[in-house]
């Protein structure tokens, strides 16, 4: 995230977009932690937290991602994105991959197992981490046309 070529409403929307990003992945890294600490099974339990879980990260994800991607319309316009309209775009996705991670750590629990719910939280954390602002997305970068 370098913020530098940004005019100032772009940079504090980034740098509030990092540090919510940042909270999101160490909220996530902390409730897993605990889960781990809690759960003293080694089993493997699905049960229907986990496939509530599991539906979510494999429907509702993706269409957060897709409606993201209609919010932040930018980026199909060739343009920089509006910070505003940027950071909504971002805490859609955030928390909707934040959401099916913690239902698949209450899977966690619910069963006293960590597998497989644990492996799949590990991947909405991922995913999560993969998915930090950018400031290409706000104009950081672009040359005038």
């Amino acid at each position: 995230m370098n913020a530098t070529s940004l005019d100032r409403d772009a940079a504090g929307t980034l740098t509030k977009a990092g540090w919510t990003w940042a909270l999101f992945v160490v909220g996530l890294l902390g409730a897993g932690a605990l889960v781990l600490l809690i759960v003293d099974g080694q089993k493997v339990v699905g049960g229907v937290v986990y496939a509530l879980a599991a539906f979510w990260s494999l429907v509702v994800v993706p269409v957060m991602l897709v409606v993201k991607s209609h919010v932040i319309r930018a980026g199909w316009e060739s343009r920089p994105a509006d910070p505003d309209t940027y950071f909504r775009g971002l805490l859609i996705v955030w928390g909707t991959i934040a959401a099916g991670a913690v239902l698949a750590l209450i899977g966690c629990l619910w069963n006293n197992a960590m597998l497989p719910g644990g492996l799949l939280a590990g991947v909405m954390l991922t995913l999560l981490v993969a998915l930090r602002p950018s400031s290409a997305a706000l104009g950081g970068g672009m040359t005038p046309a």
